[in-house]
């Protein structure tokens, strides 16, 4: 009866072994090394190719659009796009005077309730933790303006998901940009 118990007391401790060894190591196996751009853009397509590429689900922003953007310029923007259960807009940018692109933005639209990105965050935040590991850094702050964060560093690419709300006005915005690394930065470092 004493070998009994033993020997399943000792299966138990095995098969919790294995079942956390399998936890650990399968997620950092799938995980990629790199990432070198965003969907089917990859970083140094141009506009023309991207174009090409998402056919007509891409417009062309007119002369009024305005970019949340300082350094990149949006050349071309999906209205509606599905992210799991989530519809966001992209913006497809480029640096002021090129066609090559540097970087892809989404966002929820800005008349999304506070809930929606509340909710929208902590998905796309698990999400991107099952593709790419846990985030290189997390950021959170909860004053007059919630702000929380999370980004992924890649030798070609940093991703970051970020969640603004203001506790006092009726303002909030969640985004995920995937970025270009500047390479020439990098060697001058």
């Amino acid at each position: 009866m004493r070998f009994r118990a033993r020997l399943a007391g000792s299966v138990h401790v095995a098969m919790r072994a294995i079942a956390l060894f399998t936890v650990v190591t399968v997620p950092m196996v799938a995980q990629p090394k790199d990432v070198n751009g965003w969907g089917r853009i990859k970083w140094g397509m141009t506009v023309a190719q991207a174009k090409v590429v998402y056919g007509s689900q891409v417009l062309v922003p007119d002369a009024t659009h305005k970019s949340q953007s300082t350094k990149f310029v949006d050349r071309l923007l999906i209205g509606s796009f599905n992210v799991g259960d989530t519809k966001m807009q992209v913006s497809i940018e480029t640096l002021p005077n090129s066609d090559k692109i540097r970087e892809v933005t989404l966002s929820l639209p800005a008349s999304s309730p506070r809930a929606s990105r509340s909710s929208a965050y902590d998905d796309l935040r698990n999400s991107l933790t099952l593709k790419y590991g846990r985030p290189s850094h997390v950021e959170k702050k909860d004053d007059d303006i919630l702000s929380e964060s999370a980004t992924w560093t890649f030798p070609s690419t940093v991703i970051t998901l970020y969640h603004l709300e203001s506790n006092s006005i009726a303002f909030g915005q969640l985004g995920l940009q995937y970025t270009a690394t500047d390479k020439k930065a990098l060697d001058a470092l």
